[in-house]
């Protein structure tokens, strides 16, 4: 959008761009992914006072 209202885009090039070339199509189970995502947020609580002394 930005480039767009800075002229460098013009809307045709914008409309191409949008075109869906592939899709994805889940196929893991809810119960499955509800199980693996509330581990990843758990995983990310935990890192959240981290420092990095590098």
């Amino acid at each position: 959008m930005a480039g767009l209202y800075v002229g460098l885009w013009n809307e045709v090039d914008f409309d191409a761009a949008l075109t869906i070339e592939a899709s994805f199509t889940p196929e893991i189970v809810a119960e499955k992914r509800n199980k693996v995502y509330d581990g990843w947020q758990e995983a990310i609580k935990r890192s959240m006072n981290w420092n990095y002394l590098g």
